[in-house]
């Protein structure tokens, strides 16, 4: 019950007292939700004329029982064909130890790649997976710098369900 409302300066203040209930739950808190699934391209640093690669990762991929796991991904990264060319895309960690596809084009400026780990009843990885490394050619000059931008077309679990993610984009800067 509230007999009296009023400012700083004693003035009252018009009220309507409104029941209500305080629930105390007992036991520990609930555990945070899991982190977003997240697909990465990492960051790397090449002199020029040099080459090297740059892995693309997924991390956070929920576990669960039959039909979960990472399943298929199909991915493109785009980038300055004048400061860094893709030769080639070298696969990740098993189970994706192969890659299905790889496509590039040093004219425009893209790479696609994508692969898949499906057979009935099978649970895909889980956690952080290394999926593919790219292979590029650092072809511009000392101080120079491409983003490494991701596009996610697919990010499926074994059940062919997709796997709701984040991408990360990388750079390839020239020393």
């Amino acid at each position: 019950t509230v007999t009296t409302l009023a400012n700083q300066g004693g003035t009252a203040i018009a009220h309507a007292a409104v029941n209500g209930a305080v629930t105390v739950l007992s036991g520990p808190a609930p555990p945070p939700p899991p982190p977003p699934p997240l697909v990465h391209v990492a960051t790397a640093q090449l002199p020029s004329g040099s080459s090297g690669t740059v892995p693309v990762t997924v991390y956070n991929i929920p576990a669960g029982g039959a039909g979960t796991g990472l399943g298929a991904y199909d991915f493109t990264v785009a980038f300055n064909p004048a400061l860094i060319n893709v030769t080639g895309v070298n696969p990740g960690d098993s189970p994706f130890n192969f890659i299905a596809a790889s496509r590039w084009d040093n004219t425009t400026g893209t790479v696609s790649f994508n692969n898949f780990y499906a057979a009935p009843g099978l649970i895909g990885p889980s956690g952080d997976l290394v999926v593919a490394r790219l292979v590029v050619a650092a072809v511009g000059t000392a101080g120079s710098s491409t983003n490494l931008t991701l596009t996610v077309t697919t990010l499926a679990n074994q059940g062919g369900t997709a796997i709701i993610n984040a991408a990360v984009n990388g750079t390839v800067s020239i020393t």
